[in-house]
């Protein structure tokens, strides 16, 4: 198979070993036109299936976490996520996998699979989130294109959200999750969004209730 490649080289001619051309850079951005037709084969037969359909988190309390080792961005989504914990609003369960080269399918798979059947047996309470997140860079380095991986995604019954920091490009965990961010930061800013806005809205069924209420034994006073 044959593919058109953008390179970089320098011609150098030696009077002794004659004329060579060293090869100095790889613009892989050239090819990401075969990426992109792969990308939407897959949401293709993804919607083909009805796959694409995942839900919408209604509480968040239980959160489970695959992210590679050392992640870009990891600190900053932890530090804000144990101070949820430390409040007891929500619990965390880290993991990790590897997210670059041949092995990032398969090593997210199964961290996916073996962690949520591990929660399952232990806990016997089933996580509220799944949240995917690594940092920075090109996804064009980072095997993401892949049915397997997206349509494991879809048939999950919890919602997951994805922080995949990228440039401008997106992954097919972006098109398969119920909700994805640029950042792993804005993921955990994502979670608490949510639990504050459920809490407001708790806050003012309660206080609804304690005005019917009161209406209603006045009503019945009178």
């Amino acid at each position: 198979m044959y593919r058109d490649v953008l390179i970089k080289v320098k011609a150098r001619f030696d009077p002794q070993y004659g004329f060579s051309v060293n090869i100095e850079e790889i613009d892989s951005s050239f090819t990401l036109g075969d990426l992109a037709k792969r990308y939407q084969q897959i949401v293709e037969r993804l919607i083909l299936e009805g796959l694409i359909e995942l839900p919408t988190p209604f509480d968040i309390h239980n959160v489970l976490v695959i992210t590679p080792a050392n992640a870009a961005g990891f600190g900053d989504f932890k530090r804000d996520a144990d101070i949820l914990e430390k409040s007891g609003v929500c619990q965390y369960v880290y993991h990790k996998a590897t997210f670059q080269g041949n092995m990032a399918v398969a090593s997210i798979i199964g961290s996916l699979v073996s962690n949520l059947k591990q929660w399952a047996t232990q806990s016997k309470i089933p996580s509220d989130l799944i949240v995917i997140i690594r940092g920075g860079g090109s996804s064009q380095r980072f095997g993401l294109y892949d049915y397997d991986l997206a349509a494991l995604l879809c048939r999950r019954s919890v919602p997951i959200w994805v922080g995949i920091g990228h440039e401008k490009d997106r992954t097919i965990l972006d098109e398969v999750t119920s909700c994805s961010f640029d950042t792993p930061s804005k993921v955990i800013a994502g979670i608490r969004n949510v639990i504050v806005e459920w809490s407001q809205q708790a806050t003012d069924f309660l206080h609804s209730i304690k005005l019917l209420s009161q209406h209603q034994i006045t009503a019945y006073q009178s």
